[in-house]
This record gives structure tokens, C-alpha cells and sequence, in this order.
């Protein structure tokens, strides 16, 4: 209640409002006011205003190594990453982890909730340079598994350090072309890409 104001009088009522989650959710924060006075003659006069704030939200995911039996990850198996934010398949920003860590965290800050015309966005995380659910970090493959962004904004990245001690062996040989009497060499390699020591069997079936 202002009270009465004299001719051409004016006020101004200020007032502090706590952002909720509830406004996060929505994107937008909708205030209307409404004016109501009274003339000398006795009639109620009316008016109203409107302004909408738009709410912004910060995104938190959360990067975890682990073994093919769900254990931490050695540090040092660990690799430099970067973890994607994108809005459908605009990226927004990114951020770079370095090896050493088993587990980290990040923020993503101060993201709209809603788009120009008011809808809501959808964001999605990503690590960069994975394909197919795999990637391939200083010659070791990890298994990726992302969670969407869920309502507290939050999102996990999880690489797992592959099950089997190589996708396939490879073979060299020491010459492009051969001829009578001459003697080849072959090299077959296999490789360990396990958290763990590993023992590996290569058979090569030489033609007769």
C-alpha cells in the first residue's frame, strides 16, 4: 500500500524474489503487477504490467575411468579428454581434462533454458573423438558411456577400459614380393589393452 500520491505523484516499491527451481525448470521467471487506486469520485482504476526474466542454469558432468570389472581406473592409465556440450548438434562450449585423474568434475555455466522463440533446449554431452560407443587414447580402447542430462542438470561420462587384450592381431612381413628360395619374415603382435597384465596367445597358420 503506497498510500496517497498528490497530482503527478509517483512510487516506487522494490522487493527481493529468490530465483527457484522451479524457475530453472521452466526457463523464465513471469512477474505481473497490478496498479489499483481509487479517483476523488469514488471509481477504481486498474492497470497492469508484465516482464518476463529469462533463467539460466549451469550443467555438471562428472568424468569417470574404470576397469571392465567396475573398479577405478588406475591414474595412469587415464588419458587427455575433451567433454563436448552441445545444442542438437551445435557445440556450446567444451572442456579439457588432463591424464592423471580418475574421477572430475565440471561446470558447465550459465546456460539458457530456453531458446529465442521459447523453447526449451535440450543439451547433450559428448567426447570428442568417440565413434560408436569406442575411443582410442594412446593405443589403448575405452568403451564410452554417456548418461543424458538429467533434472538436477547433471550428466556422467564413463570410459572402461576395454575386456578383451586387442580387437585383432596384426601381421607384417619383411619383403612386397618373393621369389624362389628366398626366405620370408613375419611378425605377428598382439596387443594388451586390459588394466591388468594379461596373457595373450598368437597363432599364425603359415601356407604350405
Amino acid at each position: 500500500n503506497v498510500g496517497t500520491l498528490a497530482i503527478k505523484g509517483q512510487a516506487t516499491v522494490s522487493y527481493e524474489y529468490t530465483v527457484t527451481a522451479t524457475d530453472v525448470a521452466t526457463g523464465k521467471i513471469d512477474n505481473t503487477v497490478t496498479a489499483t487506486g481509487k479517483t476523488p469520485e469514488g471509481n477504481t482504476v486498474t492497470d497492469t504490467d508484465e516482464d518476463q526474466v529469462p533463467v539460466n542454469k549451469d550443467i555438471v558432468v562428472e568424468k569417470v575411468w574404470k576397469t571392465a570389472d567396475n573398479k577405478t581406473l588406475s591414474a595412469d592409465l587415464t588419458a587427455d579428454i575433451t567433454i563436448e556440450l552441445y545444442n542438437g548438434t551445435s557445440k556450446v562450449d567444451s572442456k579439457d581434462l588432463t591424464k592423471g585423474v580418475a574421477s572430475w568434475t565440471v561446470t558447465f555455466e550459465n546456460l539458457p533454458v530456453l531458446d529465442a522463440d521459447g523453447n526449451k533446449i535440450t543439451y547433450t554431452v559428448a567426447e570428442k573423438g568417440a565413434e560408436n560407443g569406442k575411443i582410442t587414447l594412446n593405443d589403448l580402447t575405452y568403451t564410452v558411456k554417456i548418461t543424458e542430462v538429467n533434472e538436477q542438470n547433471k550428466a556422467t561420462v564413463t570410459n572402461t577400459l576395454g575386456d578383451t587384450p586387442d580387437e585383432k592381431p596384426t601381421k607384417t612381413v619383411n619383403k612386397a614380393s618373393a621369389e624362389f628360395g628366398e626366405e620370408l619374415v613375419y611378425s605377428v603382435s598382439g596387443k594388451n589393452t586390459l588394466a591388468s597384465n594379461a596373457k595373450i596367445t598368437l597363432t599364425d597358420t603359415l601356407p604350405v
